[in-house]
């Protein structure tokens, strides 16, 4: 929201930059807590944070641990965190991941691909996994990551935003003192 309307007034960005680092944790990723293992969401909502208040350079002494933290969490699919199943929604929040690092091209498309495809009901939606019900959250994650890979037929998406690129754009546009280019 601070970003949306250009007010940091509400939040002490260094003190919010120096948590997330604080969160960054013994296997690679970052966690939700200090002390705890990295999992995909909350390294997909720290990166985007310090994407939206313009501290990624904050991690740059660990940044490559990250990415290969992030890769490692394809198994075909991907997964949260280390020796859990594959699940479509870490698609998004691991891949998504990779995109504000600019490294989305390290990942296996088509593998992941195929995966989420397996998740797609003849019903409409995407599940988790194969063979189970399908819901909103999955199916909003699966698409968002389809998209976000240039999936043909759907609109691109921006990462940091978690909505349309077009409607990013038009709020980086009607942010006149934002940073200049379109974030991730």
């Amino acid at each position: 929201i601070s970003y949306y309307i250009n007010d940091w007034s509400g939040i002490n960005v260094n003190r919010a930059a120096e948590y997330i680092q604080s969160c960054r944790a013994y296997d690679g990723g970052i966690a939700l807590v200090p002390g705890q293992e990295g999992h995909g969401g909350s390294t997909f909502c720290g990166l985007a944070a310090l994407v939206l208040m313009g501290r990624m350079d904050d991690i740059q002494d660990w940044k490559d641990q990250l990415i290969h933290w992030c890769v490692h969490r394809q198994m075909g699919g991907m997964q949260g965190r280390p020796n859990k199943v594959e699940d479509t929604c870490y698609s998004y929040w691991i891949g998504g991941s990779l995109c504000l690092l600019g490294c989305q091209d390290l990942l296996d498309h088509q593998q992941l691909r195929n995966f989420i495809l397996k998740c797609q009901s003849p019903k409409g939606g995407f599940s988790k996994a194969p063979g189970v019900h399908p819901d909103m959250l999955h199916s909003f994650y699966s698409l968002a990551w389809l998209s976000l890979s240039g999936e043909p037929g759907l609109h691109k998406f921006s990462a940091t935003f978690g909505i349309r690129q077009d409607r990013a754009e038009q709020i980086v546009k009607g942010n006149a003192t934002s940073t200049p280019t379109l974030l991730p």
